[in-house]
C-alpha cells in the first residue's frame, strides 16, 4: 500500500485525503543530505541515522487526540442494572434469580431419572432370573445350533 501511495506522490506530487486534506511534495534545500536535522512541525524531526538513511522520529504531544485511556473493570454488587437477554431486557436481579432457579432445579431432577432406570433394569434381571427358575441359564441364549452337511453337488464336486 504505501509503495503504491510513494509511487503516486512521485508521479503527481500530490495525493488527494478526501475528507481530510491533502499531502504535497516540495521541493527545498537539500539539509538533510548535508547531515543537518529538519524539523516539521507537528510530525516530528527529519534526518540521516547512522548508516545514511533517512529516519522520522515523531513528535507526540501531550494533548494527542489517540492518548491510551486506561480502563478498570467495575463490578458493584448489589447494584441493579438492565441486561439485554434475545430481544427483551431484564435486570441483573431477574437474570440472577433466574439463573439461580433454573440451575437449582435442572439439578435436582437428575438423579430422580437414573434411580427409576435403575428400578426398571434391575425389575428386568429379575424377570429373566426368576422365568428361568433362578438358574445361571437366564444369561444369555442356551440354544445348541447344528450345521446342516452342505448339498449333494457340491459334496460331488469337491471329490
Amino acid at each position: 500500500m504505501f509503495d503504491l501511495l510513494r509511487e503516486y506522490a512521485s508521479l503527481h506530487h500530490h495525493i488527494g485525503l478526501p475528507g481530510i486534506g491533502t499531502i504535497t511534495l516540495e521541493h527545498s534545500s537539500e539539509k538533510v543530505k548535508d547531515g543537518e536535522e529538519v524539523t516539521i512541525p507537528g510530525i516530528g524531526i527529519l534526518k540521516n541515522n547512522e548508516v545514511g538513511l533517512l529516519q522520522l522520529e515523531t513528535i507526540v504531544s501531550e494533548n494527542q487526540l489517540l492518548k491510551p485511556v486506561i480502563a478498570e473493570r467495575v463490578i458493584r454488587k448489589n447494584e441493579t442494572h438492565t441486561i439485554l437477554v434475545g430481544d427483551s431486557e431484564k435486570t441483573s436481579v431477574q437474570m440472577s434469580e433466574w439463573l439461580n432457579e433454573t440451575g437449582s432445579v435442572a439439578n435436582a431432577k437428575w438423579w430422580a431419572w437414573a434411580a427409576a432406570i435403575l428400578v426398571i433394569a434391575l425389575g428386568m434381571i429379575a424377570y429373566s432370573f426368576s422365568a428361568n427358575d433362578w438358574r445361571s441359564s437366564a444369561t444369555g441364549n442356551q440354544q445348541t445350533i447344528t450345521p446342516l452337511p452342505p448339498p449333494a453337488e457340491i459334496s460331488a464336486a469337491f471329490k
